[in-house]
């Protein structure tokens, strides 16, 4: 397996806590995207724009820290499998570091990495136990710059700028006391992996030039 080839894992199990747990880690390559800068900017801004339905609004919360917003805080009240919503609280920290030389060919290498973890308690979006099941998202993901070989239409060899993202992921669907009947719960597990993998599709499908246009990624889908 190299850097440039797909690759996927995914491992789901349930805690001695009683937690429902999905751990995922893969590799992408980007085809339409020729720089870590555009996937960088695309993924933070889908992640900024996830689910921003207006019905939704009073129990959303984004934040931006930083002098370059590299700090985002994201509170998420989103959709419903018959009628049990699903709450998520994470911070997510960026950071896109100045170029640097591949040791091995000297030619110029491009990273990007993204941090996210759940936020444990929030004082002033606290959680909502009585009304949501809760779902705790941690992961990290990296961004790196890659020449990769394609051919020409006169059947020649050329090395052409390419991107590749990395993902470990850890989704965790908090045990819940609310009456929530056991197909509704099965629903829930089965779409876990929905927040990451619809940006995932999101990004795959994304050709330069970028355009950044918010569209409506949902966590659970009834």
């Amino acid at each position: 397996m190299t850097e440039a080839r797909e690759y996927t894992e995914n491992a789901q199990f349930v805690d001695e806590a009683g937690d429902f747990c999905s751990i995922r880690f893969d590799i992408t390559p980007l085809e339409g995207l020729k720089t870590v800068k555009e996937a960088f900017e695309f993924i933070q801004f889908h992640i900024k724009h996830m689910d921003t339905k207006p019905m939704n609004s009073k129990y959303t919360c984004t934040s931006e820290l930083g002098g370059d917003k590299n700090i985002m805080h994201r509170r998420l009240i989103i959709s419903e499998v018959e009628n049990v919503a699903t709450e998520t609280n994470f911070v997510m920290f960026s950071d896109q570091p100045a170029s640097c030389h591949d040791v091995c060919t000297g030619k110029a290498l491009d990273q990007g990495v993204m941090v996210m973890n759940f936020v444990n308690e929030d004082d002033l979006y606290p959680y909502r136990p009585q009304n949501c099941v809760r779902l705790d998202i941690s992961g990290v993901m990296a961004l790196k710059s890659y020449r990769k070989i394609v051919k020409t239409s006169k059947g020649e060899e050329k090395e052409v700028p390419a991107v590749v993202l990395t993902r470990w992921m850890l989704q965790k669907l908090r045990r819940t006391d609310l009456p929530v009947p056991k197909h509704v719960l099965q629903t829930m597990r089965d779409r876990i992996n929905e927040p990451g993998n619809a940006i995932l599709r999101a990004v795959k499908e994304a050709h330069a030039p970028v355009q950044l246009e918010a569209k409506d990624i949902k966590v659970l889908c009834a």
